[in-house]
């Protein structure tokens, strides 16, 4: 019987796969609930379109948060990462300018190798949705509360800072497959990586977010931009693999430091398991192994005697 106990539960807590899992659940029900929801109101009306399914999403991905930190782990919402301490203004603007160079360098230079006399119209950019900006931070919001919030959160605390963000960014690749099959996987990945990184090192979503945004804005602008029907440049090729390798290993040896406010909230509540595997072993059986009397002890008790 305590066996089976303990395959859910540990120190009196569900396990972090566990709640992982139910926040999962629970994001899918709120998410298909509400897509049933909107879909009866509309009265089966042809007008459901992608920026209302992000609404959606991100409404599903909200709700089961809250309600996972706050019944589940018994902690605050903000934990998760959009709390706002001292410099959240200044690590979204800096994600949100790093985000939307770094890719319109990039596709910039791949552009300009295949075609050098292709000219950038900004003119153009005066087509673009004026919905863009919030459909936009819709979805990346949605995106960094699903994957980089409590889901990437929980995995530290059951396996690990390293498997953690290698699960949640596998995850996140194969989210965008629809987007050029596996070298978007690949490169989708990639960014993941890269955005749970920050979120490591900062112990915050706000750069995170700020990235994300400052990339997809420019994605979305990149066909007006350079005045064609399509950029000419996909997720899938090999030049953003080279190019997130770069960011990776920049961002890798910045090591950006956390806010004291940041780092308090996740040293309360987030509890990394030791890594590699090995060291958790260590540390399960000095757990379970009673306190041994130390050589001093063991003087002095003689001593005594």
């Amino acid at each position: 019987m305590s066996n089976v106990h303990s395959l859910f539960f540990y120190h009196g807590q569900a396990r972090s796969g566990w709640r992982a899992l139910i926040f999962i659940l629970l994001s899918v029900i709120f998410a298909t609930g509400l897509a049933a929801l909107k879909q009866w109101l509309l009265q089966h009306q042809s007008s459901s379109s992608l920026h209302i399914w992000h609404y959606e999403l991100f409404i599903a991905v909200i709700l089961a948060s809250w309600l996972v930190t706050r019944y589940l782990d018994r902690r605050p919402f903000g934990s998760l990462g959009l709390k706002f301490h001292s410099r959240w203004f200044t690590e979204g603007t800096m994600g949100l300018l790093l985000g939307f160079s770094w890719l319109l360098a990039t596709s910039i230079f791949r552009l300009k190798f295949d075609n050098p006399s292709l000219q950038l119209n900004v003119f153009q950019l005066a087509a673009v949705p004026w919905t863009l900006p919030l459909t936009t931070l819709v979805g990346v919001l949605f995106e960094e509360y699903f994957f980089r919030g409590y889901l990437l959160q929980s995995l530290v605390v059951g396996v690990g800072s390293i498997p953690a963000l290698l699960l949640t960014s596998i995850l996140f690749g194969l989210g965008h497959s629809y987007e050029g099959g596996m070298m978007a996987i690949l490169n989708a990945s990639l960014l993941g990586v890269i955005l749970g990184l920050i979120v490591l090192q900062t112990r915050s979503l706000w750069l995170a977010v700020g990235f994300h945004y400052g990339w997809n804005i420019m994605a979305s602008l990149l066909p007006a931009l350079v005045a064609i029907p399509s950029s000419g440049l996909e997720l899938s090729d090999t030049a953003f693999t080279v190019s997130l390798i770069l960011l990776f290993v920049l961002l890798y040896a910045v090591k950006i430091s956390p806010t004291p406010q940041a780092q308090v909230l996740w040293d309360r509540y987030i509890h990394p398991a030791p890594w590699p595997p090995w060291k958790r072993r260590a540390q399960a059986e000095a757990e379970d192994s009673p306190d041994e009397p130390s050589q001093e002890d063991g003087e002095r008790t003689g001593e005594e005697g």
